[in-house]
């Protein structure tokens, strides 16, 4: 569980590193206001892209592509821990119902045969 949340940090801090970087990246080489190249790179992580911004210069032509290929596979690690974290918990609760239900329904059986 220890590495598992190690993992997770780890993957929360690049995710966000990679956004800030990027975020200034572009901002500096489009010329871009801090929000639209905010957009803009949260929009490439994620893989959405709108194409409502598109980057002009070969420079940053030329990052996207890297930053791309370095960033969605952090996202989507990122974004895979969380999922499986929500998974077990849920069936963590869900086992846990289970086996109380399970007990009460042989202490009902128990009884049942007490009273016959």
């Amino acid at each position: 569980m220890r590495k598992k949340h190690h993992l997770l940090i780890i993957s929360v801090v690049s995710f966000l590193g990679l956004i800030f970087v990027g975020t200034l990246i572009f901002s500096h080489i489009e010329k871009w206001p801090l929000i639209d190249s905010f957009f803009y790179t949260t929009m490439t992580v994620t893989t959405i892209g709108y194409g409502d911004l598109v980057p002009t210069h070969d420079l940053s032509k030329i990052i996207t592509s890297v930053f791309a290929m370095v960033s969605i596979p952090v996202a989507l690690f990122l974004f895979g821990l969380l999922a499986e974290d929500i998974l077990e918990t849920r069936l963590g609760h869900f086992e846990k119902k289970v086996h109380e239900i399970i007990s009460r329904e042989k202490e009902i059986e128990k009884e049942l045969e007490q009273t016959e």
